[in-house]
């Protein structure tokens, strides 16, 4: 990723990180409703996005896989609606 992808997930990290402490600094109520979270939601939330910072290639190939097992999925599944055989799935 180049640089400035770097940097513009290190804002959103920062970003996400300080709305989940200000969320949880009121009493994690928006609209009237209550949900019920761990107090360490915004740390769980940085460190998940260090995570990710540390290898973005992972976190593309995953989504890359997912999205081509989700067309895979519709694929197949028009295929039995048109009531074409298909091969099992893995």
């Amino acid at each position: 990723m180049p640089p400035s992808g770097w940097v513009a997930m290190q804002r959103i990290g920062e970003k996400s990180r300080r709305m989940a402490e200000l969320w949880l600094s009121k009493g994690g109520r928006a609209g009237g409703g209550t949900l019920p979270i761990s107090a360490d939601l915004a740390s769980d939330s940085m460190n998940m996005t260090q995570h990710v910072l540390a290898n973005p290639m992972a976190l593309v190939e995953t989504q890359a896989e997912f999205w081509q097992d989700y067309l895979t999925l519709w694929q197949r599944t028009t295929q039995r609606l048109l009531w074409v055989r298909t091969p099992p799935s893995r």
